[in-house]
C-alpha cells in the first residue's frame, strides 16, 4: 500500500511540475535555485568543517530541531492543500494503520520531503568530524526524517477539525502572514541574543544539550552524544527519538482512523450579508459593481486580506527596521514608500487568478474588458493611493523632516499609478497562479509562479522608464527648489495617463483573450 501511495504522490508531483509550459519553466528555475542553494550550503559546511569543525555538531542539533518546528508550522500553512488526505480513501477497504503509514511515506517524496532528505544528507558533512558520529547520523537519518514528517502530519491532523471553520482558517492565516512579514525583525533580535548568549560558552553548551534531549532534537542528539563519547546519553536520546516516532505514528494512525469514519468537512462562516454603504460610494456601472465586489473580497477572503495588509504594512515595517538600525537618515525614510508600487503591480496583475472560476461570471454576463480592468484597478487604488500619501507624510511628520517630502510623494504617487496601469495590462497576459478560493493562502500557487515574477520585473522596468522625466525634474530641483512641485504635477499626470492607457490596453486584450485567461486561472494550482 505504501508503494502505491508513493507512486501516486510521484505521479501527482510530476503532473504538478509539467502541467503547462509555465510550470515547466518554473520547475527548471526552481531546480536551478535549489541546486544553487544546496551547492552554497555544501560549500559553507565544507568551509566550516575545515576551519571550525567543533562548532558544526551542536549547530546541526539546533538546525534539526528547527526543521521539525518548520514542518509543524508548514503543516498549518498548507492546511487543506494536501492532495492525499484520509478522506479521499474513506470508501476504500483500507485499514487505518496501513493508510497512515502509506500517507507518511508519500510525504517523503513530496517537495518538502525531498528538500529535507537533501539537507539531512548534507548534514553528514558536519558529522564527519568523527567516524562514530558520522555512522550514528547515518543510522539516524530515517528516524530524523520520520520525526519531521510525522510531526507535521500529526500536528495538522490534530488541528484539522478546528481549521475546518472558515473563521479559524482566516484568522490563523492573517496571524501567520504577519509573523512571516516580521520574521526579519525577530531574526535580528534572535541573532543579537545569540551573540550575547554565545559569550557564555558553558550556557550555550547546556542549551544545545537540552535541545538534543527533547523530542525535537533527540534524533540528531544521538550523534552529538557519540561525538562527545557519552554513549549512555546516546542510548537515552535514541530511546527518546524512537519513542517520539512511535508516539507520533500512533497518534497519526488514530487521527487517520477517525477521519475515515468521520471525515473533516470544510465549512464557511454561515452568514450572508446584504449591501451597505460600500455600494453607495461607487457609481452604478459595471466598473463600479466590480470595484465593490473586489473590495468585499478584500475584506472577506483571507488570500486578499493578506495582500491588503501587506501593501501598507511591509513598507512601514521596512521603515521601522531601517530607522532603528539607522540605515538611512530620518529625512530619507519617506522614499521607502516606493516599496508600495513595486508590490502593487503583482497584486493588480494576479487579481484574475484570485477570482479563479468566478471570472467566468464576467464572461457569461458580457462584462467588457475595460470595465473589468477599471473596476479592479479602482478597488485597489482606493487602498493604494491613500496608503502612498500616509507612507510619505507619516515619517515626515514623525521626524519633522519635510525637505524630501514633495520629492518622495512625486515618485511614490506617480509610480503607484503607473503600477496600477501596468498591472492592469500585464495581468491579462501573465495572470499568474493563486490558491483556490477556500484553500490555504500559503498553499500551492501562493507565490504566483514564474508568471508573477516576470510580471513584476516587467512592471519595474515600465515604472523605471516612465519615472525618468520626474526624476530629471527632481535632480533639477537641487538647484531650483520649486521644480519639486512641477515634478509632483508631472509625475501625477504621467501616472494618470499610464493608468488610463493600461486599462484600455488591458481591456482590449481581455476581450480577445477572455477564455484563455479563464482556462489559465482555473487550471490546477
Amino acid at each position: 500500500m505504501a508503494a502505491r501511495l508513493v507512486g501516486l504522490q510521484l505521479r501527482q508531483l510530476w503532473h504538478l511540475l509539467t502541467r503547462s509550459v509555465w510550470a515547466i519553466v518554473a520547475t527548471v528555475f526552481s531546480g536551478l535555485g535549489a541546486l544553487t542553494f544546496l551547492g552554497g550550503l555544501a560549500f559553507l559546511l565544507i568551509t566550516l568543517r575545515a576551519f571550525t569543525p567543533e562548532a558544526l555538531p551542536p549547530a546541526m542539533v539546533v538546525v534539526g530541531a528547527v526543521a521539525v518546528l518548520i514542518w509543524m508550522l508548514g503543516s498549518l500553512l498548507i492546511q487543506g492543500s494536501h492532495q492525499l488526505t484520509p478522506e479521499r480513501f474513506a470508501l476504500l477497504p483500507i485499514r487505518a494503520g496501513v493508510l497512515a503509514r502509506g500517507l507518511a511515506a508519500a510525504s517523503a517524496v513530496g517537495i518538502g520531503g525531498i528538500i529535507t532528505i537533501g539537507l539531512l544528507l548534507l548534514s553528514l558533512i558536519a558529522w564527519s568530524v568523527s567516524l562514530g558520529a558520522f555512522l550514528a547520523m547515518l543510522l539516524m537519518l530515517p528516524v530524523a526524517l520520520a520525526t519531521c514528517i510525522l510531526a507535521g502530519r500529526t500536528f495538522s491532523a490534530l488541528l484539522a477539525r478546528a481549521f475546518a471553520s472558515r473563521r479559524t482558517r482566516d484568522f490563523t492565516s492573517i496571524l501567520l502572514m504577519i509573523a512571516l512579514i516580521t520574521m526579519g525583525l525577530w531574526l535580528q533580535f534572535g541573532i543579537m541574543a545569540a551573540f550575547e548568549f554565545g559569550e557564555n560558552l558553558e550556557a550555550l553548551e547546556q542549551f544545545v544539550n537540552v535541545v538534543a534531549t527533547t523530542p525535537f532534537g533527540a534524533a540528531l542528539g544521538v550523534p552529538l552524544a557519540v561525538w562527545h563519547g557519552d554513549y549512555g546519553m546516546a542510548a537515552v536520546r535514541l530511546l527518546i527519538a524512537l519513542g517520539t516516532v512511535a508516539l507520533l505514528l500512533w497518534v497519526w494512525t488514530a487521527q487517520v482512523g477517525a477521519r475515515l469514519v468521520n471525515p473533516v468537512q470544510m465549512r464557511g462562516s454561515g452568514t450572508i450579508r446584504g449591501g451597505g454603504m460600500l455600494e453607495r460610494l461607487f457609481p452604478a456601472t459595471p466598473a463600479g459593481a466590480i470595484a465593490v465586489r473586489s473590495l468585499r473580497y478584500r475584506r472577506r477572503d483571507p488570500r486578499m486580506i493578506i495582500n491588503a495588509i501587506m501593501l501598507p504594512f511591509l513598507p512601514v515595517f521596512v521603515m521601522a527596521v531601517w530607522g532603528m538600525n539607522e540605515v538611512l537618515p530620518s529625512n530619507l525614510l519617506p522614499y521607502l514608500a516606493l516599496f508600495l508600487p513595486f508590490m502593487l503591480s503583482s497584486v493588480v496583475g494576479m487579481d484574475l487568478a484570485y477570482d479563479h472560476a468566478n471570472f467566468a461570471t464576467h464572461l457569461i454576463t458580457g462584462v467588457s474588458g475595460r470595465d473589468d480592468r477599471a473596476g479592479r484597478a479602482l478597488a485597489i487604488a482606493v487602498i493604494a493611493v491613500p496608503a502612498s500619501f500616509v507612507l510619505v507624510l507619516g515619517p515626515s511628520a514623525i521626524f519633522g523632516a519635510w525637505d524630501h517630502t514633495v520629492a518622495a510623494l512625486a515618485l511614490t504617487l506617480s509610480s503607484t499609478l503607473i503600477a496600477l496601469g501596468a498591472g492592469s495590462w500585464l495581468g491579462v497576459y501573465l495572470p499568474g497562479r493563486a490558491p483556490k478560493p477556500g484553500a490555504s493562502p500559503f498553499g500551492k500557487g501562493s507565490s504566483g509562479g514564474v508568471q508573477a515574477l516576470i510580471q513584476m520585473l516587467a512592471s519595474v522596468a515600465i515604472i523605471g522608464a516612465l519615472l525618468l522625466p520626474t526624476i530629471g525634474l527632481l535632480i533639477g530641483s537641487i538647484f531650483v527648489p520649486w521644480l519639486n512641485w512641477l515634478a509632483l504635477l508631472l509625475g501625477t499626470a504621467i501616472g494618470v495617463a499610464s493608468l488610463v492607457l493600461g486599462i484600455r490596453l488591458g481591456g482590449k486584450a481581455l476581450d480577445k483573450r477572455g477564455p484563455q485567461v479563464l482556462q489559465a486561472v482555473t487550471s490546477e494550482s
